[in-house]
């Protein structure tokens, strides 16, 4: 990436010669790839921090201010002008509090910095600009096509999301598919419905099964290596809308990028997500930079979530663990009532798991570990010895149905005595007798076969009906039943859900070492 600075036009170059005035521009000695606009609100918001750090007001409340992020930080950011860093916006965990740091030498505050023009940066980004264009364009309409499944634009109200919006309405006449996780926003909401409304498209909203805080009593709350609640809240809805509506799957265009993160870096232009199997995943603007994703929208006059204005620099779930201080400073300015409620049910967790008060309001929760201070509720038998297991389930017709996933010939014998319902089941490698609520289950439990029988009966018993697991079984045979995990007599035993029922893909089984806490 070839980022530079135009001295002569004071703004950032997404490749390092300025289009307007014809000059190369200066290196940027920036600390990572991110290179944002400010505007008002937030600039005023540095200039009330430098004034109480430095009696100084250097920003000028107008236009835009452009900062260089900090990778891994609350929202520590440089405050860049003229290509030079100038300030340092800083949160310290340990003191709860920001401060503001002058980093220019001998620095000369009795004016306002000058900022830059919208215009301007995008004259002097313009030709690159056009050609990312023609090629993102290009791209989506070759996908419509090339695939032979249904496009949509995943749309989460962000500004990448506008963009490839308005690049797909240049190739094709796209529905938008946002996933309201319920955690979003209120104005990200409403922005999403004024978009589709205003452009006369059709809108497909999906929302979650299950509400995300009553999986937090299970899971607890979610943590950057606990991310559960993008799995329920997101993939889940995904996944039940496409084994309902587009069993054969769809393309989904999606604003990812690579300089967001080092995990995106590793994706690829054109993939497919593990949790969502059944979705093949485009990204036309994988190769832009802040700077190219500015420009444009400042080129194409596109409306913007008004959460940007306000201090945003990502949209998206107000509790998210990656998220940066500053989202919830935010979030308590503009909805008390949805922070007080966050922050009372961190606080009422870490109390119960020998956490203080300090630990939420620093932000720390979100770097819980997975195990630390959290028991695993484990699937004790009711009885147990060397060759035979006695568990208790509710229903133990939904175990029977994922037993066709062991791809195993079974000998399945139903009787009734007494209005009781009476199953034998019977393979190479085990037998299972179940009465009532008791599931007997018999054999060698060092056989891999037998141990996947066990793993089944967790999956039933712990089964949070979050529907993520729908998406796994290519023909739709996965469903859920009064929020229970079932699978349709119709099953073919093809074991290409196996990944998800005995590895890393159900929501149980890749955290469960802290899943479930008591």
């Amino acid at each position: 990436m070839l980022l530079g600075w135009c001295p002569e036009c004071n703004v950032p170059l997404a490749d390092g010669f300025c289009y307007k005035c014809g000059r190369v521009g200066k290196p940027l000695p920036l600390k990572s790839e991110r290179l944002l606009p400010i505007f008002k609100d937030t600039q005023k918001w540095v200039n009330n921090l430098a004034e109480q750090d430095h009696s100084i007001r250097p920003l000028p409340e107008k236009d835009v201010v452009f900062i260089n992020e900090l990778r891994f930080s609350n929202r520590n950011f440089i405050v860049m002008e003229e290509g030079r860093e100038i300030l340092q916006v800083d949160f310290s965990g340990e003191h709860n509090k920001w401060s503001v740091k002058v980093l220019c030498e001998n620095p000369v505050f009795e004016d306002k910095i000058r900022g830059s023009r919208t215009e301007t940066v995008v004259e002097a980004n313009l030709d690159r600009v056009d050609r990312l264009e023609k090629l993102g364009s290009s791209l989506i309409e070759e996908c419509s096509s090339k695939f032979g499944m249904p496009l949509y634009v995943s749309f989460s109200g962000g500004k990448d999301s506008m963009i490839i919006f308005d690049l797909a309405l240049k190739a094709v006449d796209p529905p938008l598919l946002f996933v309201n996780t319920q955690l979003e926003f209120p104005e990200t909401v409403n922005f999403t419905h004024e978009v589709a409304e205003k452009y006369g498209v059709e809108l497909f909203e999906l929302l979650p099964r299950k509400d995300f805080f009553e999986i937090w009593e299970k899971c607890g709350p979610p943590a950057r290596s606990h991310r559960w609640c993008c799995k329920t809240n997101k993939f889940a809805p995904l996944n039940l809308f496409i084994s309902k509506d587009n069993p054969k799957g769809i393309v989904r265009i999606v604003g990812t990028r690579r300089w967001e993160s080092v995990m995106r870096m590793q994706q690829k232009v054109i993939d497919r997500n593990k949790w969502v199997p059944h979705s093949i995943a485009v990204h036309p603007i994988f190769e832009w930079t802040d700077v190219d994703v500015w420009s444009y929208i400042w080129k194409e006059k596109l409306s913007i979530n008004p959460l940007y204005e306000q201090g945003l620099v990502r949209i998206g779930c107000y509790p998210c663990p990656y998220a940066e201080m500053s989202r919830f400073e935010i979030l308590g300015k503009l909805h008390p009532e949805l922070l007080d409620n966050l922050y009372s049910r961190l606080i009422a967790w870490g109390k119960k798991h020998g956490y203080d008060e300090e630990w939420v309001r620093s932000g720390r929760w979100r770097f819980r570990k997975i195990d630390e201070k959290v028991k695993m509720k484990e699937l004790v038998p009711c009885s147990s010895d060397k060759d035979t297991r006695i568990y208790s389930l509710k229903d133990p017709e939904k175990f029977i149905s994922l037993l066709k996933t062991l791809k195993q010939p079974l000998d399945v014998k139903k009787t009734t005595i007494n209005g009781k319902k009476i199953w034998q089941i019977k393979s190479k490698y085990f037998s299972i007798s179940i009465i009532g609520e008791n599931v007997s289950v018999r054999g060698n439990f060092k056989n891999y076969v037998v141990n996947r029988v066990c793993r089944l009966i967790e999956r039933v018993y712990f089964c949070m009906g979050c529907g993520i697991c729908t998406g796994f079984c290519p023909y739709g045979n996965i469903h859920l039943t009064r929020n229970k995990l079932h699978v349709k007599k119709s099953c073919l035993q093809c074991g290409k859900c196996a990944g998800m029922l005995f590895g890393e893909t159900c929501i149980f089984a890749k955290y469960r070492g802290g899943c479930m806490n008591t």
